[in-house]
């Protein structure tokens, strides 16, 4: 059995989830850099929010990959079988994992396939994606690669261009497309974060090593179209004409790789150009280092990773003018840049460099400081963890609870009573609490009707304006009370503060005569009709009351505010329920009718899930039921302690 990851809401950590494709994670004994990557970015998370923890889904087309732990990081596999299929198998994965260990942000590799899903997902359970955008998102070259041609095609690129302005957060790698993503006005926070480059770890050679007889140009990286390596080529074929001591290597492989060869034999490149295929990573140090400059044509460069590896080993670059090279070849200092396609241009640069030992070794030098200031492989990986962590910190769920879930058995009990639906709602929630001491009922009295459903062990002293209602204290609650502070171990209100015209006063004023550790409990109506007894001023919002209690001495961890609703259908059948013909048969129907729609989409837990739909419930909410507990000494020490 697969092992679930473990529930965020056990602590005060966030539950962070990352889709991406480096399906290496699943080979046994890879020793994956995406594993320790993806583990970097969970310790600086839980540096920031202790206790928590991080998934990453992986598609993949290894049928044998099983779902397994690194530390705190859950690696999880949806197998991309038939291409059309992905999105279901994604959903029904994140819904699954959603249920186990509720989700706090979700992070998507690309703005694609994953990110479409996943903003679906999101929208449904309240939740916010950050996308990323690891490419020259506005290259028609780029959206030839990545989308393909035809009316597919247009569809991918329709869908991707639809999901940006709906993610929450976009990142991308270079500063070329943050700036055309927000000019186009697709979203309007993008972070630019380049990817971590672990060669930048290491120490760099202490200089740019000597010109060699045979002096060499690099090329490390996919063989794929949009690496142009055929103009790679030609510009290798100038360069051996004007000095035919220069080697060339190529390192990598592709799709290319055999017509590459051609292409070599044909412009009499044999012996010059030299395929080495693909190295390990370990082994790519000692290839840059062995050359005296890279070169790299590419149509299109989101970021350009192989040329800050260049750097970061003492070798200067020359580079096409792409979005991700220009943010990392300083034109003249560091290196030298061109238009895509200038075979000329291109073969001078790459023979100044050649000839000048002394620019080679400063423009070397002066690179290698560049992008090791500016790439910083930890201070990158900080930021995106941040980035995860403030964004998942912004969403996770405080105060306001989702509405309890329609069972059979709350249908039974509540589609019967005599009472109105809020009224029921209300009594369900004080059923059999059990307070201990003294209470303070504010709007109550001797012959209150809703005492008989509380277990109390003291004793309880209502204070009312009607002195009718036999309280123990005959008071205005828009005035302060003639009690002492801290006197009281509990509070209740029950359908009182509505009535009362400076409630936040009243609020005050339980809270004052409330001892430190004490708790409250109030009812109130919210979309219920107006009672006047004798006005009725209030009807606030749930995002109202958590927001006043929450800046008040109240322990934050104790602060709910419930939503008390069957169903918007319920609800508008509330307002009429005394006025309408048969209203104990409608009553029944109505209420049954949600109890059977919430068993297709909420079953499993006692409450509704945190989603659009009960978010759209929490709306036609008849009133809310709202605790906490006065803040007390012991936890501002935990307070302090968690600052």
């Amino acid at each position: 059995m697969s092992e679930s990851p473990r529930p965020a809401e056990a602590s005060t950590g966030l539950h962070i989830l990352q889709i991406g494709y480096d399906d290496s994670v699943f080979e046994s004994g890879n020793g994956s850099d995406t594993i320790e990557r993806q583990k970097a970015y969970w310790r600086e998370i839980d540096r920031v929010r202790p206790g928590s923890s991080l998934t990453l889904i992986v598609i993949t087309k290894k049928s044998q990959a099983k779902e397994f732990r690194a530390g705190e990081v859950c690696f999880v596999p949806v197998l991309r079988t038939a291409k059309y299929l992905l999105p279901f198998s994604l959903f029904r994965t994140l819904a699954r994992i959603h249920r186990s260990s509720p989700i706090h942000v979700i992070a998507t590799q690309t703005v694609q396939e994953e990110a479409w899903v996943s903003a679906v997902f999101a929208r449904l359970n309240g939740l916010r994606v950050i996308g990323q955008v690891h490419y020259d998102l506005f290259s028609p070259a780029a959206q030839r690669e990545i989308f393909g041609q035809g009316l597919a095609g247009s569809l991918r690129r329709r869908l991707t261009f639809w999901v940006l302005p709906r993610l929450y957060a976009v990142r991308v790698v270079a500063k070329g497309i943050r700036d055309e993503v927000v000019k186009q006005n697709l979203n309007r926070n993008v972070s630019v974060i380049p990817v971590p480059v672990p060669m930048l770890r290491s120490e760099a050679p202490q200089s740019a090593r000597d010109a060699p007889e045979s002096p060499t140009i690099l090329f490390v990286g996919r063989l794929v179209p949009s690496k142009r390596l055929d103009t790679w080529l030609q510009v290798a074929a100038r360069v051996a004409a004007m000095d035919p001591r220069v080697r060339f290597e190529i390192v990598g492989d592709g799709p290319l790789k055999a017509s590459l060869v051609d292409q070599a034999a044909r412009l009499g490149l044999t012996e010059n150009v030299t395929f080495r295929g693909t190295l390990p990573y370990a082994a790519l140090p000692d290839a840059y280092r062995a050359s005296t400059l890279f070169l790299l044509t590419s149509a299109h460069e989101g970021f350009g990773r192989v040329a800050v590896e260049a750097y970061a080993q003492q070798v200067p670059v020359v580079a096409t003018r792409t979005v991700g090279s220009q943010d990392i070849v300083v034109h003249g200092e560091t290196g030298f840049l061109h238009e895509e396609g200038d075979i000329a241009g291109i073969a001078e640069s790459v023979m100044t460099l050649i000839r000048d030992d002394g620019l080679r070794r400063r423009m070397a030098t002066g690179g290698n400081a560049f992008v090791r200031r500016e790439f910083d492989p930890d201070e990158v990986s900080r930021h995106w963890s941040l980035l995860l962590a403030n964004t998942a910190e912004e969403v996770k769920p405080r105060f306001i609870l989702p509405p309890l879930r329609a069972t059979w058995k709350r249908w039974q009990k509540l589609s019967s009573t005599r009472y109105s639906l809020l009224r029921a709602l209300e009594y369900e929630r004080l059923q059999g609490l059990r307070l201990q001491g003294r209470v303070l009922d504010a709007g109550g009295g001797a012959s209150s009707s809703y005492h008989q459903l509380l277990t109390v062990d003291g004793t309880i002293d209502g204070v009312n304006l009607s002195a009718n209602e036999k309280p123990a204290i005959v008071a205005d609650l828009n005035r302060p009370l003639p009690v002492t502070s801290n006197s009281y171990d509990h509070v209740l209100s029950f359908n009182t503060l509505e009535h009362v015209e400076h409630d936040t006063k009243a609020v005050d004023e339980l809270l004052r005569v409330l001892r430190p550790g004490g708790t409250f409990h109030i009812a109130i109506p919210f979309f219920h009709h107006a009672h006047a007894s004798p006005s009725d001023f209030h009807r606030h919002t749930a995002e109202w009351w958590a927001n006043t209690l929450g800046s008040r001495p109240v322990a934050k961890d104790s602060l709910k505010v419930e939503p008390l609703v069957w169903s918007p259908m319920a609800s508008a059948y509330s307002v009429l329920e005394f006025s309408l013909p048969f209203r104990w048969l409608l009553k029944k129907l109505v209420m049954l009718q949600a109890m059977v729609s919430q068993a297709f989409w909420a079953r499993g837990s006692d409450r509704l899930p945190e989603n659009l739909f009960s978010g759209r419930y929490r709306a036609y909410a008849l009133g809310f039921y709202v605790t906490g507990r006065k803040l007390s000494g012991i936890d501002e020490v935990a307070t302090a302690g968690q600052g």
